[in-house]
């Protein structure tokens, strides 16, 4: 078994794994399903370990780790999915608000928002929201 299947049996969260040659530089890249880079950070480290273990190989090459990404849309009917996620609700093409989803009801939904440190909740009916983005802090 070479160390590309032996990392995917032993990582459930590794979505691909491949070399990929840049100039002189060899890389070995693994797409991961995690979004959070605080994870991402975690389960680098925990493959490298594995690699310093189980690769016998000569070859030297970079370990590149990164996330598959995130679809930052959200569709108005998807939305029971993400209570408890902060979201970006645009009202118009040039205002939004950022809170947390607290409830989706069939004609509002309800968010708990930070506003200069004071945390409050607030109603925003479905029918005056322009779009719906998952927010990330970076």
């Amino acid at each position: 078994m070479n160390i590309l299947e032996k990392l995917k049996e032993n990582f459930s969260d590794i979505l691909e794994a491949y070399f990929e040659k840049e100039g002189s530089l060899l890389f070995l890249r693994i797409k991961t399903n995690h979004t959070d880079l605080l994870n991402i950070e975690k389960i680098s480290k925990q493959i490298s370990d594995f690699l310093d273990v189980y690769d016998h190989s000569e070859k030297e090459y970079y370990l590149d780790v990164f996330s598959k990404g995130e679809d930052l849309k959200i569709e108005i009917d998807k939305l029971d999915s993400f209570i408890s996620k902060k979201l970006q609700i645009w009202k118009d093409e040039n205002s939004f608000i950022i809170g947390k989803l607290l409830e989706n009801n069939e004609e509002h939904l309800l968010l708990e928002v930070n506003l200069k440190g004071r945390i409050k909740k607030e109603t925003i009916l479905k029918k005056d929201i322009y779009k719906i983005n998952l927010y990330i802090k970076i």
